[in-house]
């Protein structure tokens, strides 16, 4: 399904989905693209998570109990401009679309097409942070 990246080219991810089932499904997209994957279920572990490993890209989830994903995404984005954070949901929905680039998220993939994740994660532009929107 995807080719190993070389070793200067693996990365750290943080996966933030409330769904254990999903941030296994989505780290098994990851395999062989990313060296670390660290995981956890909200926004605000996110934030934490993000300020103590400081991964290369962020895979957040919208809806979560504590914090959702688009506060989150502000947030690290107030933090650090440069994160690269792109929103992993299952709501097709334009105002989350428009809510997640005001944020500053990177892209924004829907939960059943993550080969569109691999595809936002793998474009030779992502350090640039021009808004992907929705890949379908």
């Amino acid at each position: 399904m995807f080719l190993k990246q070389t070793e200067e080219e693996m990365m750290k991810v943080l996966v933030v989905d409330d769904s254990e089932k999903m941030r296994g499904i989505i780290k098994m997209y990851l395999n062989g693209f990313a060296d670390e994957i660290i995981e956890c279920e909200d926004g605000a572990e996110a934030i934490a998570l993000y300020e103590k490993t400081l991964p290369d890209i962020v895979c957040m989830d919208i809806v979560m109990k504590r914090l959702d994903g688009i506060s989150a995404t502000q947030r690290i984005i107030k933090m650090h401009p440069d994160a690269c954070i792109i929103i992993v949901s299952q709501y097709d929905d334009m105002s989350f679309r428009e809510s997640a680039r005001r944020a500053g998220a990177y892209g924004y993939v829907l939960k059943d097409n993550l080969s569109a994740l691999l595809q936002l994660m793998n474009a030779p532009n992502r350090m640039a942070h021009n808004y992907k929107g929705v890949e379908k």
